[in-house]
């Protein structure tokens, strides 16, 4: 007799190496650490830090639902990934209130116009660009 408790009876093969299993991928976290990463690098062009940094916080938000259903590895990368998004878009907001702030202020104003008028001038854009700083330091005093 021949049976799963016979000595004779060989132990079950091994899967083979690579052959799918309960591997727990880390694919999700690492693209929301890896967007999150270049959310915040290009959180200075407002656009690329909003749009970079909701994209790394929906990416870490799904790879943590994953880590906590057991399909998924990778808890501190997503949570870094969600971290830099948010802080990106902290970055990207200050800096659209900054650019907000300047454009609308009296100096913002001054130097619109004096673009405007300088047209295709060299010399008066780079004067234009002069007095706005001079006058922006002035208002830091």
């Amino acid at each position: 007799m021949t049976g799963p408790h016979d000595p004779r009876t060989p132990p079950p093969a091994a899967p083979p190496y690579g052959a799918p299993g309960h591997h727990r991928s880390k694919g999700l976290a690492l693209a929301a650490l890896v967007v999150g990463v270049l959310a915040l690098v290009t959180s200075w062009t407002i656009v690329g830090g909003v749009v970079l940094g909701i994209a790394a916080i929906v990416l870490g938000v799904l790879a943590r639902g994953r880590v906590r259903k057991g399909t998924g590895d990778g808890k501190g990368l997503a949570t870094a990934g969600i971290v830099l998004g948010v802080v990106s878009l902290l970055v990207a907001a200050a800096v659209a209130a900054t650019v907000g702030f300047v454009l609308t202020s009296d100096e913002g104003q001054q130097f619109r116009d004096c673009v405007e008028s300088a047209g295709q001038d060299q010399g008066r854009l780079d004067a234009c660009e002069r007095e706005f700083q001079e006058s922006a330091e002035d208002g830091l005093d």
